[in-house]
């Protein structure tokens, strides 16, 4: 009899962690899902800004490198776009040959 009461608190204890951790893992996953883009897909804004200095076009151009990488290449060619009107010419190239690769 006491091993069958060890063995059902060893189970029980088991389903217990197990439940714990899927919870957690599902949260975690939930919290981390958040959209690229707030508001409607028809308002998707190509201004990226929000850096300041004289390095926003090659970051422009090293988060367009990234999203190819992902295989977004929709936002990758939003940004080089920008890169197009904004940049010096060198910067202007790249973004010309990232432009043809995707």
């Amino acid at each position: 009899m006491d091993q069958q009461i060890q063995f059902y608190t060893a189970v029980t204890v088991v389903i217990l962690v197990l439940l714990l951790v899927w919870l957690l893992w599902t949260f975690r996953a939930k919290k981390n899902t958040q959209p690229l883009h707030h508001g409607s897909p028809e308002k998707k804004s190509t201004n990226y800004n929000y850096l300041a200095g004289d390095d926003v076009v090659a970051s422009k151009l090293d988060l367009a490198r990234s999203y190819i990488d992902m295989g977004d290449k929709e936002n990758a060619r939003d940004i080089l776009l920008s890169v197009l009107q904004e940049g010096n010419n060198k910067q202007k190239a790249e973004a010309k040959e990232l432009l043809h690769k995707i």
